[in-house]
């Protein structure tokens, strides 16, 4: 199973950001199915940093 690291989940938001924020667009005026994924992968990242608290994991444990 492959699972996501929070420097991926940095990345993905950058790219999300590059993709969607660029125009010029207001969060409002973006369509849901847009905002939906925007919400899921906050969430996500959220959800992991959370978890590796929990287990004591630092972003500066991993150097790969």
């Amino acid at each position: 199973m492959v699972e996501l690291e929070i420097s991926d989940y940095d990345e993905i938001m950058d790219w999300f950001i590059l993709a969607f924020g660029k125009k010029g667009k207001e969060l409002r005026e973006m369509p849901t199915k847009t905002k939906k994924v925007f919400y899921k992968l906050n969430f996500l990242a959220e959800d992991k940093i959370k978890e590796e608290k929990q287990l004591g994991i630092s972003s500066e444990d991993d150097d790969s």
